[in-house]
């Protein structure tokens, strides 16, 4: 084979969309950082932070020279194409290519993690506001998919936007481990030059370091508990994606997407598909498999840095697919028809009443719950047979000679038991009774606004500090 037919590493040598803009701030902090300590003169470090402005100008329309393998050193490059060697080439002291990409991808991670929070608690907020209106619409509830007991859309609606509650906890916890400067570990073991990882941190809007220096650059777990995090959020939606598919079908008929969210067939007219919430579905499994290629690449990797770990920004990618399917979950929700009349109508199906029924005979003939139960569970088995479709308490009567040996007096009004009445007395704490679901959204929205406060600050600190940083650097390169 001739020589320039072989692929070479810089054909393979991984190139992440953001890593400009993060080695961007990395250098101008690294620099300002190294001109305080005095490792490199005043002058010199003005006229590297002069001719990193300059490639900012030109942004991600740089152009690159695939022979120097990465964008890192065609920034050096071009440093040093503008000011020499001598002085552009100061801009590496101190510092490794090793500790610059684990940097960079904690920048990378920490702003994506913040925007997924963002569009998680944009969803929460729509599912409090449809919990609001539907706090009292009666809907059947289900176990093994089978009709169980009576519940209320909006206690379903708080269910949902818990789960998404934990997933927004997992994804801050995520980022608190994500947001620590592994920057002046250089290439393992730390350097020799009397570097300052605090004002870094500072610059860089970190919450910390990173303090040993060979985990720095070689332990990227918070990439796989910030990926672990997107997997179970899109577990959760897609839970709820898988509802709402099957609750619009005509046999359920409970509720309708708008026609926004819905696809047509290609043959068949009268069809309304859910193809949104098929797509959110089925891209679950993207997300998994990102998170499966992370734990596996690090899985067998040494000590120290290898260029595996770069691979790991590949991963990164399919936080676009978790932020398309935020924004589309959202448009379904808050549009989303709901036709109380048929839930109300699903809620009486499969003998749903049953549980109260058992529930009420404990409380008025003073029996355990486990004889009521198999007398009821008697009761319906006639009604089968019977062909009814509701349990009188004559039923009950024959049900509790067969199974206990005798009558059970019975009045009429204290059987007869109604969906209002079945759902009011269900208040125990996070119960579907109407007024505990208006206490829990009371506390929901309260945690909310908190926690909307806490993403809006961090992310006006982030920005805050380029600004800042910006400002230091046009300072010192005057």
């Amino acid at each position: 084979m001739k020589k320039e037919e072989f692929v070479t590493h810089s054909d393979i040598y991984p190139a992440y969309a953001g890593l400009f803009h993060a080695f961007q701030l990395i250098n101008k902090a690294h620099v300002v950082m190294l001109i305080e300590e005095a490792i490199i003169t005043k002058e010199d470090g003005a006229r590297i932070l002069g001719a990193l402005l300059e490639i900012d100008k030109e942004g991600e329309n740089l152009k690159l020279d695939p022979h120097l393998e990465d964008i890192y050193l065609n920034i050096e490059q071009q440093i040093i194409e503008r000011i020499g060697e001598d002085i552009g080439g100061g801009m590496h002291t101190g510092r490794s290519r090793n500790d610059l990409y684990a940097c960079a991808y904690r920048i990378i991670l920490r702003d994506k993690l913040l925007r997924i929070m963002q569009e998680v608690n944009k969803i929460r907020e729509s599912l409090l506001n449809r919990a609001g209106e539907h706090y009292d619409t009666v809907m059947p509830g289900f176990t093994h998919t089978q009709p169980a007991q009576p519940t209320t859309l909006g206690h379903y609606f708080l269910a949902i936007g818990d789960s998404l509650e934990e997933d927004s906890s997992r994804i801050k916890d995520a980022y608190k481990r994500t947001n620590l400067n592994p920057l002046g570990a250089a290439a393992f073991a730390g350097t020799g030059f009397p570097i300052n990882r605090v004002r870094t941190t500072e610059l860089l809007a970190f919450d910390g370091i990173v303090e040993n220096s060979l985990k720095s650059v070689s332990d990227y777990s918070y990439m796989v508990e910030a990926l672990s995090s997107l997997a179970i959020l899109m577990g959760n939606i897609s839970r709820f994606a898988g509802d709402l598919i099957t609750w619009s079908t005509p046999a359920f008929g409970m509720v309708e997407l708008d026609d926004s969210f819905v696809g047509i067939s290609s043959i068949m007219p009268q069809k309304r598909n859910p193809v949104t919430a098929e797509f959110i579905r089925s891209l679950t499994g993207e997300v998994n498999g990102s998170l499966i290629k992370a734990l596996t690449i690090i899985k067998g990797i040494p000590s120290g840095f290898n260029m595996d770990l770069l691979y790991l920004g590949g991963c990164l990618g399919v936080f676009g697919v978790v932020h398309s399917c935020m924004r589309v979950l959202n448009g379904i929700i808050s549009t989303l028809r709901v036709h109380k009349d048929k839930m109300g109508k699903r809620a009486t199906d499969g003998f749903s009443i049953s549980t109260e029924l058992a529930d009420t005979l404990v409380r008025e003939k003073g029996i355990s719950f486990r004889t009521a139960h198999r007398i009821i569970a008697a009761a319906v088995k006639m009604a089968l047979e019977q062909g009814q479709d509701n349990i009188t308490t004559d039923l009950i009567n024959q049900a509790a000679k067969k199974v206990i040996g005798k009558t059970i007096e019975l009045k009429n009004e204290k059987m007869s038991v109604s969906m209002p009445q079945i759902l009011r007395i269900r208040k125990s704490n996070g119960g579907a009774s109407p007024i505990e679901v208006q206490r829990m959204l009371k506390s929901r929205q309260a945690g909310l606004n908190k926690e909307n406060l806490w993403v809006k600050q961090e992310i006006d600190r982030i920005e805050n500090s380029k600004v800042k940083l910006t400002r230091v650097v046009i300072n010192s390169s005057a």
